[in-house]
Order: structure tokens, then C-alpha cells, then sequence
């Protein structure tokens, strides 16, 4: 996870200095990565609630909502 992170990161770096516009999208992935990871981490935890893992699923439904929607529009301009 932490490679790609640091690949995707660096990708749109490049992109960045290259002239194209600055690419959220790939934090939000990032994020979304990050907190699926969670998830996993989380659910092996003895301790854990379904509370807190509902709102970390939630978390990441909003934030794949919002990675799609902004994809979408990329996707229509290009």
C-alpha cells in the first residue's frame, strides 16, 4: 500500500509539473485505500464495535461517491 501510494503520489507530481491540473482524485483513491485498510486492520481487533465499522464503511462509500463523481466529469471534458 505504501508503495503505491508513494507511485501514485509521485505520478501526479510529474503530471502537475507537466501543466496538467492539480489531480485530487488521487487523494481521494489514496484516502479510500487508507481507510479500507483500516477496515481490515480493524476488524481483526477484539475489542472492535459495529458502530465504528459502519462509519468507516460509510466513510468509504462517501468518499467512492465522490471519487466517481469526479471521475466522471474528467472522463466527459476529456
Amino acid at each position: 500500500l505504501i508503495v503505491w501510494a508513494i507511485r501514485e503520489l509521485l505520478e501526479e507530481e510529474v503530471k502537475k509539473l507537466q501543466g496538467h491540473k492539480f489531480a485530487l482524485s488521487a487523494f481521494i483513491g489514496l484516502a479510500m485505500a487508507a481507510l479500507l485498510r483500516k477496515i481490515l486492520i480493524f476488524s481483526l481487533a477484539p475489542e472492535q464495535t459495529s458502530i465504528e465499522v459502519a462509519i468507516l464503511g460509510f466513510l468509504v462509500l462517501v468518499l467512492g461517491i465522490v471519487y466517481w463523481l469526479m471521475n466522471k466529469n474528467t472522463n466527459k471534458d476529456n
